[in-house]
């Protein structure tokens, strides 16, 4: 591999020649040739036409996500020699970074190389031929979506369309990853890749970008790209039919207003590490999170996911709220005669006593047991307030399905539903974790007119709990690998 070192020491190792091409071979092409016959390809450019230029050009014209240098109709005979011009142009200016903004983050008197894509694996690796051997390089300082993730699959044709043209490459920071691929910045002629990448929506600033020269520079490029909603950025409606509840997801995604609604309130000075419960007699500690504290308590091996969670909220799942009571309903939460005397003012309501005292970005709301039949649209209105009051205080709900209920069309898991929905908040369907329990979870007697939760259900009420809280902070942060 060639490199211009002006003054430093050159960091790049030579990969070995056959590691490289069975990193072609099989990661590329499907193993259908020899060895000599993948050199053969390569030397004859027949990896330029791997991906379709249908595919790299099936971009939004409204926003041009291409790395062509042309991005105008020519005829044939006109883009060969342009093509050929701009080669010839590249030849001259070899070891040359582009003069452009994005391009000012990058040290003076860089190691440089060149090279030509001959291939792309995904949206953020390249295959380059050097002139001496073909090397795997991965984009520095960000990171893109797959291919099943929104905007993964722009990221990868706009990656394609790099195929087959000349590029330089530079280092900054660490030379390989565990992969043993090459970290490196992007560049063609006319773009800084991984900036461009950022800019489009195609990618963020990765956790290695705030020890890098250009990470400021990915970091404002990713901003722009959210204030925009462009790429991976988009916005998307993830809310479902409230009449289709029974089908809504276990554990809720959170939607963008979801997030900004949880993000304001932690702007605000609320504490991440804090949650909080709205609930009634199928709340309390000791029922419900209590247990994730109890010194027998561990993660099952296919639970361990979930350990960022428990640790973020540890200390907490112990703690029992103001706002839990078992005669608890939605209107409680504004009636002062339900406030806790030792903890909460003589004028204060539970809820207002609950944000003051825990100061929480995010509560449940498990509520709706004790409520009476028929006064549907009294439940509706409460509900409403609760929600409107809690957005207002920079709390974000997360209202909780009933397992059981009096009318066995569940009208009232059909209203928070439509709440949900019509607050664009999330819903946990803890309903939907428990119908494959023997009598859908619930006792097979009645009490007080109601058939209860069985024993078994709490264990799933405690899990998708955690999950919940656990898809809320990915969402928030980002899954912690």
């Amino acid at each position: 591999m060639t490199a211009e070192k002006n003054g430093k020491n050159s960091g790049l190792k030579k990969p070995k020649t056959s590691k490289i091409i069975a990193t072609v071979l099989f990661g590329v092409i499907l193993p259908i040739a020899t060895i000599a016959g993948i050199i053969l390809l390569i030397n004859n450019g027949a990896f330029s036409g791997l991906v379709s230029d249908d595919a790299s050009n099936n971009i939004e014209e409204t926003q041009v996500t291409s790395f062509s240098f042309s991005p105008t109709e020519e005829s044939d005979a006109d883009a060969s020699g342009t093509k050929a011009e701009e080669d010839e142009d590249f030849e001259k200016n070899i070891l040359s970074i582009p003069d452009i903004p994005a391009a000012y983050c990058v040290s003076p008197d860089p190691i440089i190389e060149q090279g030509e894509v001959i291939a792309v694996l995904d949206s953020q690796t390249l295959f380059v031929d050097t002139g001496e051997e073909v090397i795997s390089v991965r984009y520095l300082g960000i990171e893109t979506p797959t291919i099943d993730e929104l905007g993964g699959q722009k990221a990868f044709e706009t990656n394609s369309s790099l195929t087959g043209q000349n590029v330089i490459l530079v280092g900054d920071g660490p030379d390989q990853n565990d992969a043993g691929e090459y970290l490196r910045y992007v560049f063609t002629n006319e773009f800084f890749i991984n900036f461009q990448m950022a800019e489009w929506g195609l990618a963020n600033a990765s956790h290695e970008a705030a020890d890098l020269d250009c990470g400021g520079f990915f970091l404002a490029a990713e901003t722009t790209a959210k204030e925009q909603e462009i790429g991976m950025w988009e916005y998307v409606d993830v809310r479902m039919d409230p009449e289709d509840w029974r089908n809504w997801p276990i554990v809720p995604l959170f939607s963008k207003n979801a997030i900004e609604i949880y993000e304001r309130a932690v702007e605000a000075g609320r504490d991440p590490n804090h949650y909080s419960i709205m609930g009634d007699c199928q709340a309390p500690t000791w029922r419900m999170f209590g247990h994730f504290e109890y010194q027998s308590f561990s993660l099952p091996d296919d639970y361990a996911y979930l350990q960022p969670t428990l640790d973020r909220y540890s200390g907490q799942w112990t703690r029992d709220a103001v706002t839990v009571n078992s005669g608890f309903t939605v209107a409680s939460l504004f009636a002062t005669a339900w406030s806790n005397r030792e903890l909460c003012g003589a004028a204060e309501t539970p809820i207002d006593c609950e944000i003051r005292i825990n100061n929480s970005p995010v509560s449940l709301i498990m509520l709706g047991t004790n409520w009476g039949s028929g006064r549907n649209e009294e439940f509706d209105t409460n509900l409403r307030n609760a929600v409107t009051y809690m957005i207002d205080h920079n709390v974000l709900p997360i209202i909780v399905t009933k397992g059981e209920a009096t009318d066995p069309d569940f009208p009232l898991n059909q209203i928070m539903a439509e709440v949900a929905y019509d607050y664009d908040i999330p819903l946990w369907n803890f309903w939907a974790g428990i119908q494959d329990l023997d009598n859908h979870g619930l006792e097979t007697e009645l009490l007080n007119n109601i058939y209860h939760l069985s024993i078994d259900s709490y264990p799933i009420k405690r899990w998708t709990g955690l999950q919940t809280l656990q898809a809320l902070n990915d969402a928030v942060y980002g899954p912690i690998q």
